[in-house]
């Protein structure tokens, strides 16, 4: 990439995500590897690597796969290697808890690493934060009433008479 005349590295790493262990065996994790690759090369770009969080929440930001990610950001700098880019999908796969959305946006901010999306573009004037915040809540709020939802149905059979759980081993369901 070019700016003012200078060539600007941009190298980065990309992260997918899926929420529940059954996910991990479709092919979300690996349509989101892919169109990763397609960004990069679509942006002259180097990945760095790629990271795949398989079966867990968005809710938190304490994930295995995620901490890696950024424990790789600090290694690939404190080695002086360039790395400015961390590539989602999109904002979902990333966060669905704005708290946390706000605190990975702001650690990635002190590393000096842009986070970008693949299917919309992340920008930081007034617009971009506030469509990112609207998202985050937006992405927050169908975690939390989709929870509520799956209560009251459990609470529902409940009160039927019926278990809303498997059976215990050597049991019917």
């Amino acid at each position: 990439a070019q700016y003012r005349g200078h060539c600007v590295t941009i190298r980065g790493i990309n992260y997918a995500r899926v929420s529940d262990p059954d996910q991990v065996h479709g092919v979300s994790l690996d349509v989101q590897q892919d169109v990763g690759r397609e960004w990069f090369i679509r942006q002259g770009a180097e990945l760095a690597r790629m990271f795949r969080e398989e079966g867990q929440s968005g809710r938190s930001r304490n994930r295995k796969d995620l901490l890696a990610a950024f424990e790789f950001i600090r290694t690939e700098q404190r080695a002086g290697r360039v790395l400015n880019v961390f590539l989602v999908q999109d904002l979902s796969r990333f966060c669905r808890n704005l708290e946390d959305q706000l605190w990975l946006k702001r650690e990635l901010r002190q590393l000096g690493v842009r986070l970008a999306s693949v299917v919309m573009p992340i920008t930081e004037d007034a617009h971009g934060r506030f469509l990112q915040n609207t998202l985050g809540a937006a992405h927050e709020f169908q975690v939390d009433y989709q929870g509520e939802k799956i209560a009251a149905c459990m609470l529902a059979r409940i009160r039927q008479g019926r278990w809303p759980f498997p059976a215990p081993l050597g049991y019917r369901n």
